[in-house]
């Protein structure tokens, strides 16, 4: 089956280009925001996969976290901005972001019993890579995992999305304010005063008055 590409710009991916997007639309609307895109593309590789054939069990429980993902909307982005009248950067992917969050292939990858520890193994030499050289690595984990999971490398590079660069009148500058400092707590000393504590009259002089008080009773 042969997919378009998109001539205009980057494609949302390197195999299949912007074919989520025609099918959707119909066209490749220009206009589509980033997170949309991305959706789209995952929500189509999703179904293409599960149309193929029948599907292992595993391939299935794959495809549900792939599903999950992609209904969720939090995918990775590129923390390196370009500045105004800087030249356009291609898309790239990336597979785990600055944030710690997985790309598609790495949140499958992710969910899967006894694989936790692969993505990050992954993304430490291939964090900007695309499937097809992350599968050439050589890297036993991941081949160990297709062969569990049933999925070859095209799947999982139709399945991999790229993410544009965002230009510096993209960001979000927040503003940080500085905590307002507390006033000191007051000493024992500094304290105001509620109310004056009389004070105690000893012993002996209560005795004495009441001695006084009786003795000025008889004389009456």
């Amino acid at each position: 089956m042969g997919f378009p590409t998109t001539i205009e710009r980057d494609p949302v991916n390197k195999v299949i280009g912007d074919s989520s997007l025609e099918d959707e639309f119909d066209q490749n609307p220009t206009d589509i925001d980033e997170q949309s895109r991305i959706r789209i593309h995952l929500k189509y590789v999703e179904n293409f996969i599960r149309n193929q054939s029948s599907l292992s069990l595993m391939k299935c429980n794959a495809l549900d976290h792939l599903n999950e993902y992609w209904k969720k909307g939090q995918f990775p982005t590129h923390n390196r901005y370009q500045q105004e009248g800087e030249q356009q950067q291609k898309r790239l992917p990336r597979f785990i972001d600055h944030n710690g969050v997985h790309c598609a292939v790495g949140y499958m990858i992710l969910k899967s019993p006894g694989f936790e520890h692969l993505p990050n193994q992954i993304n430490t030499n291939y964090e900007y890579s695309f499937i097809d050289e992350i599968g050439n690595s050589n890297n036993s984990d991941l081949t160990k995992w297709m062969n569990m999971y049933e999925f070859n490398l095209n799947e999982l590079a139709m399945i991999q999305p790229t993410y544009e660069h965002m230009r510096g009148s993209q960001m979000i500058v927040e503003e940080v304010l500085e905590p307002q400092p507390q006033p000191p707590t007051p000493t024992t000393s500094e304290m105001p005063k509620t109310s004056e504590t009389p004070p105690k009259v000893p012993a002996k002089s209560r005795v004495r008055a009441f001695f006084h008080r009786l003795f000025d009773y008889f004389r009456k």
